[in-house]
């Protein structure tokens, strides 16, 4: 099989692989907005990617930020346990890339010697080198430099509305959801044959959700997004909104620090119909919780009570902190 390897400026498709992590594996299209070096090779007892593994330790700092984040990519299946009992390698993370997926994705064939690929945080190659021995006494530090280094902000593909939802609508909507058992908002992932699992997971997202059942909440919900949304969208980005998906109210408190991290709407079977979200603001009485696109830069997002931020569910993107109060918000999803 023949294999086109990546070249610089070319994005990086999505694939999911074995991982040294906490879960066993690792969504790569999640690891968006921070700088990103890979190391591949075949083996860990490659006396050259031996040196490099001995030196990693070196650079604590490096290898698993919130700015930048270090990959090892191994296709020795010996190594799932080499690797994890090494004290000395607790804090790097490695992908078991037994059946050469990730291989695959760069474009890196079979027997090539062990080899390095940066990405920039929008997951687009910034430069592939072959490996030389000290070569990650270069690029370790260099790949710090470029985290810490000031961001310039990037023009952020979202639309920013007002005036969608009335303050009195806003306010049926938060009772409703105060009076109708909100719940722990669940992940949505899948398993291996594609099927949709929901679980909780409070170190990934904390936020309660109230699934809407009146219809005629639902249907006034609707008709105002219709008229009021659907329109910018189409003027905004060319595309014609005949469906909604997901009708519900959820809260994001600040006794529990609510958040969401960095995630896309779209990313298994079950979601992949998804086009444009619509984060719906309901209150304007709280502080945090804004809304990030980690893979354009550090710049916030935030619509008045009653406004709508619409974004592309491809967009990596992240809630922070509630800090005081409580976010209300009604978070449909257009197709």
């Amino acid at each position: 099989m023949s294999w086109t390897r990546v070249e610089t400026g070319d994005p990086v498709s999505p694939f999911v692989q074995k991982a040294s992590t906490s879960s066993g594996a690792l969504s790569f299209d999640m690891m968006g907005g921070r700088r990103i070096l890979l190391f591949f090779f075949s083996s860990s007892t490659d006396p050259a990617v031996k040196d490099v593994l001995q030196k990693l330790s070196r650079y604590a700092d490096v290898l698993n930020r919130r700015d930048c984040l270090f990959l090892g990519v191994t296709l020795d299946p010996a190594d799932t346990g080499l690797l994890k009992n090494r004290s000395d390698l607790r804090s790097v993370c490695f992908l078991y890339d037994t059946d050469r997926t990730c291989h695959q994705t760069f474009g890196i064939a079979e027997n090539t010697p062990p080899s390095w690929i940066e990405l920039d945080p929008m997951m687009h190659v910034v430069k592939t080198r072959l490996h030389q021995p000290e070569l990650e006494q270069i690029l370790l530090p260099e790949l710090l430099q470029k985290a810490l280094s000031p961001q310039q902000a990037m023009p952020v593909p979202v639309l920013m509305l007002e005036h969608i939802l009335e303050p009195e609508f806003c306010h049926d909507l938060i009772q409703y959801h105060l009076t109708h058992n909100p719940q722990p908002s669940p992940i949505l992932t899948s398993d291996a044959s594609g099927n949709p699992i929901r679980t909780v997971a409070p170190d990934f997202k904390r936020r309660l959700d109230t699934p809407l059942r009146d219809r005629q909440i639902v249907s006034d919900l609707q008709n105002r997004i219709i008229r009021r949304v659907v329109p910018e969208v189409f003027r905004a980005f060319r595309f014609k909104a005949t469906q909604m998906d997901r009708m519900l109210v959820s809260s994001y408190d600040a006794t529990n620090g609510g958040f969401f991290e960095a995630h896309r709407d779209n990313t298994v079977p079950s979601s992949a119909h998804r086009q444009f979200a619509v984060s719906l603001t309901l209150n304007d009485n709280y502080t945090g919780g804004e809304l990030t696109f980690p893979e354009f830069g550090p710049q916030t997002f935030r619509a008045p009570a009653g406004g709508a931020i619409v974004f592309s569910c491809a967009l990596l993107h992240a809630v922070q902190p509630v800090t005081s109060g409580r976010r209300y918000a009604c978070l449909p999803f257009v197709y």
